[in-house]
Formats: structure tokens, sequence, C-alpha cells
């Protein structure tokens, strides 16, 4: 693991040094990962907000931050080595929840939401699919967080938003609106989502794609504290862009969506890093 340090009064790394008084986060199987090589110095502590986040005993984190005072740490100094790379050649490997927003019978989100799906898995991510039709939730009166014992279907939603590390919305438009299963789904988990990306792809039968519908998903997922990357994917006639398997037709959404998700990526794992350094609250 390569180590690098901008402090010249820092002496080159000797001995890789564990982290200390916390537990590893669980999917990090390589012990190794948990591992920060650091300069010759003794009485190593850990932050209490990341678990691979190391300090040295002078180190003091500014208050209910969990982040490191001194100006000279960076990055590089306190993340697994494997989340850096100078081109940066291929994304980690990440869990991410696809939510649809249809439930009607006949709906085409089912084919989008498969078709991307597909392109996730073959980029190596595990895909967490959020379908409200399996649901089948009630019109919201308590959140998750509110209930004193939640069904197992709201515990399995709690389970995806909690380890989905990105969120891909696929969402129709009804009357200039975001459909109302999609709302409702969301909105039933307060918690979970915060600082982690999201992004939003729209689809009608019409000739916009349901291009409105993106900006205020984007105000939806703001309020969850999942910020949306700048790219949106919109298809327009939907029904003509896949075939009765579910197969695209238009290539030239292959084109769009590649481009699209190689943002999402970048998104995905730069907000990671950020996650394990700490979060602002």
């Amino acid at each position: 693991m390569e180590a690098v340090f901008d402090h010249q009064d820092w002496e080159e790394p000797r001995e890789p040094v564990p982290l200390l008084g916390v537990q590893a986060q669980e999917g990090w199987e390589d012990r190794e990962e948990q591992t920060l090589l650091r300069p010759g110095r003794e009485g190593i502590g850990a932050v209490r907000r990341s678990p691979h986040y190391a300090l040295d005993a002078q180190d003091e984190p500014r208050p209910d931050s969990g982040v490191l005072s001194r100006p000279h740490m960076s990055q590089r100094d306190v993340l697994p080595a494997k989340l850096f790379s100078n081109h940066h050649p291929k994304a980690l490997v990440a869990k991410i929840a696809v939510i649809v927003g249809s439930v009607r019978r006949d709906r085409h989100g089912a084919l989008v939401a498969n078709w991307i799906k597909g392109k996730l898995e073959r980029r190596g991510h595990e895909v967490l699919l959020v379908d409200p039709l399996e649901l089948n939730l009630p019109i919201l009166d308590r959140t998750f967080e509110e209930m004193e014992d939640p069904p197992e279907k709201l515990r399995e939603l709690k389970r995806k938003v909690v380890e989905a590390e990105g969120y891909i919305a696929v969402t129709s438009e009804y009357n200039h609106g975001v459909p109302a299963a999609m709302k409702n789904t969301l909105d039933y988990i307060e918690e979970g989502y915060s600082f982690k990306p999201s992004a939003v792809i729209s689809y009608s039968t019409g000739p916009l794609g349901a291009a409105r519908v993106v900006e205020q998903m984007r105000l939806i997922f703001a309020g969850l504290k999942a910020p949306t990357i700048p790219s949106s994917v919109s298809i327009p006639s939907v029904h003509k862009a896949f075939d009765d398997d579910g197969r695209l037709r238009d290539t030239a959404h292959d084109e769009s969506v590649n481009g699209f998700l190689d943002e999402f990526e970048w998104y995905v794992e730069a907000m990671k890093a950020q996650r394990i350094i700490g979060t602002p609250y």
C-alpha cells in the first residue's frame, strides 16, 4: 500500500499501524485495507465517526465533525490506497439502489429498470431493486423511524436504503409531476440516504421523455440529503425504445447512459471517500 505525506517534518513510513479503538466496518473483507501506513509516531487513536480514519494523539477533531483540524492532512493519508488512481480506470464496486416509480399494470418502468440493472451488474455493481409494486405500501401515515414494530417489508426497504452507496430513480411523469408511488416509497425512510449520490432516469411515451420530472426528483433527493448528479437520462417514446423482451432497440440510449453511469460512478466513489473521512453532521 502506498502512503503519501505532504508535511516535510514527517519521516518516511516504516510500519503499518492498525487502527485502534474501533471495529472494522462490515464489507471490508481485506484486512490489509484496514491498516494505515503512518510515520514513526506513537499514541495512535481513532476518530469516532470513521473506523478507517487514524489520528495521532495530538490531533484534535473539529467539534462534532470527526474531521482532522490539521490542514496538511490529505485524503491519501487516511483512506485505503485502492480508492485512488491517477487515471480513474474504474470506479469501486458498489451497492446501487434502483428505485422504480410506477405501479401501473402495463408500466414501462420495469423494462427501463431491468435495462439499467443489467448495465450496472455488467460493471460489477450489486443492484438493490426497490419496486413499490412489490412493496405495496399504503399511503404514508408513519415513517419507518416512527414505527415501534415496522413490518418486514419496511425493514427490507430500510436495509436497502442504508446499504446502498448510491440511488438511481427510474420514473415516469404524471401530470407534470412525480408519480405518487415514487414519492410515497421515498418518504417512508427518513434516515439512510445522507451524503450518497442520486441520479434520475425518466421516460415517457411522448416526445419529451418526462424531462420535467427530473428537476422535481432533484428537489426530493435534496430533501433526503442525497444530492443528484448533474446529468440525467430521458427516454422519449419508451414504448418504441424496447422490444417485447425488454431489449433496447435504440442504441443511442446505450451511448448516453454509458456516460451517465461513468459520471454516477465518479460521484459514488468520491462521496464514499468523503464519508470514510467523516461527514459534516
